[in-house]
């Protein structure tokens, strides 16, 4: 739950889990559902967060947002997480949104705790073509953190960027090309999942 004086203009989705709800409270016909792999029925456990509820995650089930958060290559956007990393993590997906898997035609994008630093990722064919960026500084652990990935639609790597609570993360680039559509099209033609899966802090 992210606590702001004034919503962007152009919210397309908010997830505050007020009254333990999972959907999007800008549009409350996009429902999100808790999954978890081989097992049918997961509930959401509620609980206190920065500033009113959040969700407490265990690592194995994960927020399915549905299409929320499917988007072209040449359309910027921006995802704001409020988020608790546990001291012993070190790796581990912050959210994501693709299809295919990180070792075979993963397409989409994702942030991501990869040894202790954050990785954002473009992705149209991971990893031949695609915007990878790694912060060098450590993240902090234990404590509330306000993230945010943007991306402004040029295809280029200066066009992702990642921010901690408002400032702008220093970072190098991995990979650096983006030259296709063809991912956001399959994207759109498929239900998708954005995982939340960090362990509980």
């Amino acid at each position: 739950n992210l606590k702001v004086k004034a919503w962007p203009s152009k919210l397309v989705a908010k997830i505050d889990f007020v009254n333990g709800s999972l959907n999007n409270s800008i549009n409350p016909s996009e429902k999100g559902k808790m999954k978890r792999q081989h097992a049918p029925k997961q509930y959401p456990k509620i609980v206190n967060g920065h500033s009113g509820e959040g969700l407490e995650l265990d690592g194995d089930a994960w927020l399915d947002l549905d299409r929320i958060g499917v988007f072209k290559r040449n359309q910027p956007f921006s995802i704001g997480i409020r988020i608790k990393i546990p001291e012993e993590l070190e790796n581990g997906v912050i959210f994501h949104k693709n299809i295919g898997t990180r070792l075979y035609s993963y397409r989409g994008y994702h942030l991501a705790l990869k040894e202790n630093k954050l990785e954002a990722m473009l992705a149209h064919v991971w990893p031949d073509n695609a915007i990878v960026k790694l912060s060098t500084q450590d993240i902090p652990k234990n404590k509330w953190l306000q993230l945010t990935m943007t991306y402004d639609g040029s295809s280029k790597a200066e066009g992702l960027k990642v921010f901690l609570e408002g400032e702008e993360l220093e970072t190098k680039n991995r990979v650096y090309k983006l030259v296709h559509d063809g991912a956001v099209r399959e994207l759109e033609e498929r239900w998708l999942t954005i995982f939340w899966c960090l362990p509980k802090p």
